[in-house]
């Protein structure tokens, strides 16, 4: 088992070489995940915390009454 790991200690460039694929695509997921996830998530969370901050608002100016 141990002479499978010869060839990375000679040559760690061909490990880093392998994982070019794999970020390549981890670049392509994020690239296309943070702008799907700002048009269907951001509504939603602005329009939460814009009515927490206005059921604050109200519970603090009926408390100074």
């Amino acid at each position: 088992m141990l002479r499978g790991f010869g060839p990375w200690r000679r040559r760690p460039g061909l490990m880093l070489l392998g994982m070019v694929p794999a970020l390549l695509v981890l670049a392509v997921q994020v690239s296309l995940v943070v702008p799907v996830g700002a048009v269907l998530v951001m509504p939603a969370a602005v329009a939460g915390a814009t009515m927490l901050a206005r059921d604050l608002v109200a519970t603090a100016v009926q408390t100074r009454v």
